[in-house]
């Protein structure tokens, strides 16, 4: 296996932490190829300077910049990095996250050990009112291969969660392009960034590609005032989570129990209930392959808890 690998950074107004980032970069025990890929989107703060900067030091890493001089979609921004891959092993960095030192070099023995096609690993994550006492070892599962069932359950909320960031992964760069594109089918969502990375970490789980988590913490994770968990409506996100979910369910035709398929219609009848009094779920609220259904008596449960009755 060749020692190099793309780093895929999109940022946006994010200077100063994405300065923390590229220390990271520049500060790993890996001893191969390491080619950094930012794209900037149209950023109205001093990035341009601290890429230069970067881009001038004596450093461990190639830097291409592309500087967008107009305002993308998000998911677009994103996209612009993925013509400049030139690695079989290519991982995703969001501008306010940064590595363990160790991460990258950890990050290929256990591809060597593996041979995955996606690994995927814990984190620290870092809130912004609490910097200096951060969340340690956030996850709570053991090394294993994932299965469709550890995903549906994860979402669903039957089972212990999984990062969904894709700077907690590193997979095969031929993938990357294939599931973020096919994540786009849930369009209205992924323009903002909302459930396409749940499709880039676990695109290989429904495919039947080798996909392990694996319980090291080599990632340090942001989550400042406009992180995208805390800047959305939390019921939307979760709801654009499912929409991807279902998506990867109907595409590779996945058996679901019972119980699964009851949740995931039980949720897309709240959305659609939601969205005839707020219009910003009436977008969001068809699940390919699920209809809505709840029995009358859980019907009356949900609107005594929406009405606060």
């Amino acid at each position: 296996m060749q020692q190099e690998v793309t780093l895929l950074i999109p940022t946006y107004n994010r200077a100063e932490l994405l300065d923390k980032c590229l220390q990271s970069v520049s500060e790993q025990t890996f001893d191969g190829k390491i080619h950094c890929i930012i794209s900037n989107n149209n950023s109205s703060d001093n990035t341009k300077d601290v890429v230069t900067n970067w881009k001038n030091k004596n450093k461990n890493f190639i830097l291409t910049f592309l500087n967008n001089e107009e305002s993308l979609e998000p998911i677009d921004n994103w996209m612009q990095t993925l013509k400049y891959i030139d690695t079989d092993y290519s991982k995703w960095l969001q501008d306010d996250d940064w590595m363990e030192r160790e991460a990258l070099e950890t990050m290929f023995i256990d591809l060597q050990n593996y041979e995955p096609n996606t690994l995927i690993y814990n984190c620290n994550i870092y809130l912004k009112d609490s910097f200096q006492k951060p969340l340690k070892n956030y996850y709570r599962n053991e090394t294993k291969k994932l299965t469709t069932g550890d995903v549906i359950d994860h979402v669903l909320q039957l089972a212990p969660v999984f990062p969904v960031s894709p700077t907690a992964s590193i997979m095969k760069s031929k993938y990357i392009e294939e599931a973020i594109i096919f994540g786009q089918s849930n369009n209205i969502c992924t323009k903002k960034l909302m459930g396409n990375d749940l499709i880039m970490n676990f695109f290989g789980v429904f495919n039947e590609l080798d996909t392990y988590y694996i319980n090291k913490t080599l990632f340090n994770f942001y989550g400042g005032d406009d992180s995208i968990s805390l800047v959305n409506n939390p019921k939307i996100l979760s709801h654009c989570y499912l929409r991807s979910l279902a998506l990867m369910i109907e595409h590779n035709s996945t058996t679901l129990t019972k119980h699964q398929k009851n949740i995931i219609s039980h949720r897309v009848f709240a959305t659609k209930f939601r969205g005839r009094f707020n219009k910003d779920y009436k977008s969001i609220q068809d699940v390919n392959g699920f209809d809505p259904s709840m029995s009358l008596s859980e019907t009356y449960k949900y609107l005594k808890k929406f009405l606060n009755l």
